[in-house]
């Protein structure tokens, strides 16, 4: 029997949120608390057996659709929000740009003229160490980076941050997320660096720094792309515990003068 060809779904809720268009809705949600959205159920659906259990994940998936979007036929243009929804452009020739500039500007720097680290290096399996990553093949340096973090999440326990990255950290060791950003670079987070400075301190978190990212106080060239926040808990907080590949900082003591540790050297090159 063949697949069909077409497929209805029907509505069972409607999503209420504080954005009238899909411009400007921000990038990480979670960001900003006071932000909320709402899911309504149609009266045929509304079925507390439904959602009996949903507290107990941190994360779900909706599949929706965007009612400002509706219309009779497709469109062969898109509005790109970064261009204020005011240009249209090919869809595809919007695609494939986004490919050229990913190939360009992330690929090409990185192997040429020779590529830094050559596929036969990449022959250990990240699955060993954690099981969601089955079948990713990473390097020496990389396998022995996850075992630390690992070793890391067991000794300080799940409330903690990488930094100033690693977003993925939650994700493998099955923690649900504490903290309201993953990538603190100030232009990810809309340069709300006492925001979540602060939110480090009120939560009390554990930071599990990349030593090779100690001294780094921008992502790139650009003033806004800068790492605010990873450099505030460099210079502030105590250092506990390091590790070859991390410096694990904790809150600084309230006794006066305690948070003057000695800031641990930078991984060798």
């Amino acid at each position: 029997m063949s697949a069909p060809e077409e497929m209805t779904l029907k509505v069972i809720a409607h999503i209420r949120t504080a954005f009238p268009t899909k411009f400007g809705i921000p990038r990480q949600s979670g960001l900003v608390d006071s932000l909320r959205g709402e899911v309504i159920f149609t009266p045929e659906y509304r079925n507390a057996d439904a959602v009996r259990g949903l507290e107990d994940f941190s994360h779900i998936w909706l599949v929706w659709q965007f009612s400002g979007a509706v219309r009779d036929s497709w469109s062969p243009t898109v509005r790109p929000p970064r261009l204020g929804g005011n240009v249209r452009v090919l869809a595809w020739a919007s695609l494939l740009t986004g490919l050229l500039i990913f190939g360009v500007g992330y690929q090409y720097p990185y192997v040429f003229p020779v590529r830094p680290m050559p596929r036969a290096a990449l022959n250990l399996d990240a699955g060993q160490i954690y099981p969601k990553a089955g079948g990713v093949r990473v390097d020496a340096d990389m396998y022995a980076r996850l075992a630390e973090l690992k070793a890391l999440r067991a000794k300080y326990g799940p409330n903690y941050k990488t930094m100033p990255g690693f977003s993925f950290a939650y994700y493998l060791n099955n923690d649900r997320p504490v903290y309201g950003s993953d990538w603190l670079i100030d232009w990810e987070i809309n340069a709300e660096v006492e925001a979540l400075y602060q939110e480090l301190l009120d939560k009390k978190l554990t930071v599990f720094m990349e030593r090779d990212q100690l001294d780094t106080r921008k992502a790139d060239a650009y003033d806004r792309a800068g790492y605010s926040v990873p450099q505030r808990v460099r210079h502030e907080w105590r250092v506990v515990e390091e590790t070859p590949h991390f410096v694990v900082f904790q809150p600084p003591s309230a006794q006066k003068g305690s948070a003057g540790a000695k800031l641990p050297a930078p991984s060798k090159p």
